[in-house]
Parts: C-alpha cells; structure tokens; sequence
C-alpha cells in the first residue's frame, strides 16, 4: 500500500516536468525508521550499502503536542538508527540532516549561529528512558504535566526538545564523517520551482488557515501586525547550498 501511495505521489503535477525515464529511477523501500536497519534483510541492504553515496534524512514528527516518547523515539533514536545506517556505507560523501530552525531560537534571545549547541539533556539518557519505559509514551510524562516541563527545561515543546538532541547526536556520533545540518524554518509551499504555489497539505503550518481565508470559511484572525512570520518556500529549503564542512570542526 505504501509503495503504491508513492507512485500515485509521482503522478502529481509537481513532478510532471521529469520525464518517465528519471522517475523510473526512483525507487521506494519500505522499512520502520525505529529498527535496527529499518528491518532490511541482507541482501537490501549489501545492495544500499555499496550503492548509496548520499543520504538525506528528513523523517520526523513535526507535531508540537507528540509525547515524548513517541517524539524520541521518532526523532532522536529514528536518527540514531540513520547514523548507524550511514556510518556502514561503503562509498559515503555526504549525510545531510533535516533539523529545524526553533531548535535553538525558541529560546536563545540572540543570533543563532551556524553551529551546534550544547542541549541541556544527554541524546544517550533519553533514548535509555525510552527503553526503560519499554518504548510506551504513556508512561512518560504527558503534555502540561510538571514532570514533563522538568524534562524539557527552555523547549517550549517535545518537537524541539528532540530535534536538538538529535543534532547533538551526530555532533557525538559523527565527527569524522561528511556531515551536513540545515535549520530551515516553517517550510511552505513552493515560491517558483517547478511552479508556484504548491502545497503539499493543508496541515502543514498555517496553511489550512490560508486554505480557509480562500474559502471564506474564515473572515478574521487576531494577531500582532508587526509580527514576522518565519516562512520559507519548500523549493529554497531544497536548493539550498552550503560550503562544506565537517561537524565539529
């Protein structure tokens, strides 16, 4: 069902400027982002493993309210199972992680630099609470709770609190590989490339407002006129180029 959802995903008019040939190039694998090797058997992976020279990894729960166990787990040992993915390909020249801008802005009244900072938690003891808890989020702390805000110190929620875990993660675990980290803010729809416009859900950000102000379904919404809104077009995020440089260096 999944690889047929991906298919059907190709169909879209976003990609209809690639010919059938690049799009028969692509293809998809089922795997769980929590397993060790996504629960590839040998063969997959020797196959990954000599073939792949690139990784992108952008999986994650973008959801402020996940619990925190699901979060970690997703977030934080989802990364640890990439890294460990990653560190085993025989031709690497580049990992590149999707991390998120309000890792370190939502709380640091300053400029936030190009580089990682120190989270007040250790990635390894919250990935071992998780294991304590058997990977059930119920029985960690739930959402409002004050065990919960002892935990998350300055995040304001679970999405942040692991998203810089898992930069500090590869900043432990990957020193001496070709790493790249890339902060982009809230990703909205395309700004030119291949065409403007497209979204690709309405649950994404403040999008299903937008879709409701076209519709007048909404006619007003309170805010602060000289607030900025960190918006950035999906085809920017995605163009995006940097000098390169190793973690940690």
């Amino acid at each position: 069902m999944t690889i047929f959802l991906f298919f059907f995903f190709l169909t879209l008019q976003l990609f209809h400027h690639l010919s059938a040939d690049d799009k028969s190039k692509v293809i998809p694998l089922v795997g769980e982002l929590t397993e060790n090797n996504f629960g590839f058997n040998d063969d997959v992976l020797e196959t990954l493993r000599n073939d792949i020279n690139i990784v992108f990894h952008g999986a994650a729960t973008i959801k402020f309210n996940t619990y925190l166990g699901q979060a970690i787990k997703i977030n934080l040992v989802g990364t640890k199972v990439v890294i460990d993915f990653v560190k085993s390909l025989h031709h690497l020249t580049s990992f590149i992680h999707i991390s998120t801008a309000f890792c370190n802005s939502c709380y640091l009244n300053e400029m936030v630099k190009e580089e990682v900072y120190e989270s007040e938690c250790d990635p390894y003891d919250m990935i071992k609470l998780v294991d304590k808890n058997n990977n059930a989020a119920i029985e960690l702390p739930q959402k409002g709770t004050k065990e919960l805000t002892e935990i998350l110190k300055s995040h304001p929620n679970t999405y942040t609190f692991t998203k810089q875990l898992a930069e500090n993660l590869i900043l432990m675990e990957m020193k001496d590989y070709p790493v790249g980290i890339i902060r982009p803010s809230v990703v909205y729809g395309t700004q030119t490339h291949p065409f403007p416009g497209w979204v690709g859900s309405a649950n994404n950000g403040h999008i299903g407002f937008v879709a409701g102000f076209s519709k007048g379904l909404f006619r007003t919404m309170g805010g602060d006129t000289s607030s900025i809104m960190d918006l950035i077009p999906v085809d920017y995020v995605t163009n995006a180029r940097s000098e390169e440089r190793r973690v940690g260096k």
